[in-house]
């Protein structure tokens, strides 16, 4: 009986070890799906709004930055498209790894009333918790039912690491 209560306990720790491994995936694989991101970016979005911005579409990115020594791709490059695990990035079962780093980006296309409107909106979203590196790439003038209007393209990182700026 001593003898099968051990082996009772053991395989009770096998399947202990077993389940804390599956976790850590299941916490990787959440992360990879950046549900907790997509959140931040559009409680984000909706406290930044400012009236006379009116938004055309919203791109979602995601894409694996793959570490400096990786050999299938040069420094600073990242895939976009699936996200592949390199099997020694990949975490093992019972280690603390959570999967690769994955960037989430938004491409925004829309139109402002103004420069300033377009400003005002851009500092707002760069100041919410989760939003960095707001950037605005192209702006042109365009006539909308006699109303001239500001085309703009935005680009911004989410990162659930960016804090508040003062």
């Amino acid at each position: 009986q001593a003898q099968l209560l051990a082996q009772g306990k053991a395989k009770i720790e096998e399947y202990r070890k077993q389940m804390l491994a599956t976790q850590k995936q299941l916490t990787a694989l959440d992360e990879l799906r950046g549900r907790n991101r997509l959140r931040l970016f559009l409680k984000a979005l909706d406290a930044a709004h400012v009236e006379n911005v009116w938004l055309d579409e919203i791109k979602y990115y995601r894409r694996d930055t793959l570490p400096a020594g990786a050999p299938d791709a040069p420094p600073g490059v990242a895939r976009a498209g699936i996200i592949v695990v390199p099997e020694k990035s990949a975490p093992q079962p019972g280690t603390a790894g959570t999967g690769p780093d994955v960037e989430q980006r938004v491409g925004i296309t829309g139109q402002a009333a103004n420069h300033a409107t377009l400003a005002q909106f851009m500092r707002r979203l760069e100041s919410q918790p989760g939003i960095a590196d707001v950037s605005l790439l192209d702006t042109s003038r365009r006539t909308y039912s006699n109303a001239l209007l500001i085309e703009m393209k935005l680009s911004l990182l989410v990162d659930e690491k960016a804090r508040r700026r003062p």
